[in-house]
């Protein structure tokens, strides 16, 4: 079996303050109100003292929730960002292969050359491979990518080296490739066959690549495919 590959590829582009405390030993602070109760007996000046330092703890503690609610979607963000690998949405190497495979050969394939079957992240990555389809005129080619299904399942994901689903959901409204897909798909099935593999093709009908859901051997459906079917890797070297 064949294989021709081009390899393309450019280099990817508070801490909280403490607050002092209070000598209380002469007052108890009423827990369900501002009021300040002493022990001993105080002159007034001194319980307007106490009293004036009672609201300045409470306004320390005033400032320090607010800084918290204020810190508290860094926070997560920070949580998200390390859920998500920074350079997944960059643009690394890519090779173009072609080879009468089916969507698991192409996978282990990615996975034996030190890469993985591409997984597109971002606009801004997506655009980049999109040139170099069209600068190789792949326009006949239909290419294997790394998302797909569990069977039984309608939800696509990106597939990582273990072949493990991960990530966010790719066929819905809120992914930024929602129009990029085929009309009409995914589809999940045609006829008899189930599909359950992403893949990309140039629709003429429209002059421009679109997204797919195909099985995971093409050839074994449409045999007059052979020489049309191609994958590509993604390198983060």
């Amino acid at each position: 079996m064949g294989k021709a590959a081009i390899s393309t590829g450019n280099t990817p582009a508070a801490s909280e303050e403490d607050r002092s405390s209070e000598d209380h030993s002469d007052c108890n602070i009423d827990s369900f109100g501002d009021s300040c109760r002493c022990d001993s007996g105080q002159d007034k000046a001194e319980t307007k003292t106490k009293s004036e330092s009672v609201k300045s703890d409470k306004e320390d503690k005033s400032d320090k929730s607010a800084k918290d609610e204020a810190k508290a979607p860094a926070d997560e963000e920070e949580d998200e960002e390390e859920k998500y690998d920074p350079t997944e949405g960059g643009i690394h190497r890519y090779e173009f292969i072609i080879a009468d495979v089916t969507w698991s050969q192409a996978f282990a394939d990615c996975k034996s050359r030190g890469g993985y079957l591409v997984r597109i992240n971002s606009e801004e990555e997506y655009q980049y491979i999109l040139k170099q389809l069209d600068a190789g005129s792949y326009q006949k080619i239909q290419f294997f990518i790394g998302g797909r299904r569990d069977s039984g399942s309608s939800e696509y994901y990106w597939a990582d080296e273990d072949d493990e689903l991960y990530g966010d959901q790719i066929n819905t409204s809120s992914y930024w490739c929602s129009s990029e897909w085929l009309s009409g798909e995914p589809s999940f099935r045609d006829g008899a066959n189930e599909e359950e593999y992403l893949d990309l093709l140039y629709y003429k009908n429209e002059g421009r690549w679109t997204w797919n859901d195909a099985p995971n051997d093409i050839l074994a459906v449409v045999p007059s495919f052979s020489g049309r079917i191609g994958y590509i890797c993604e390198y983060e070297d």
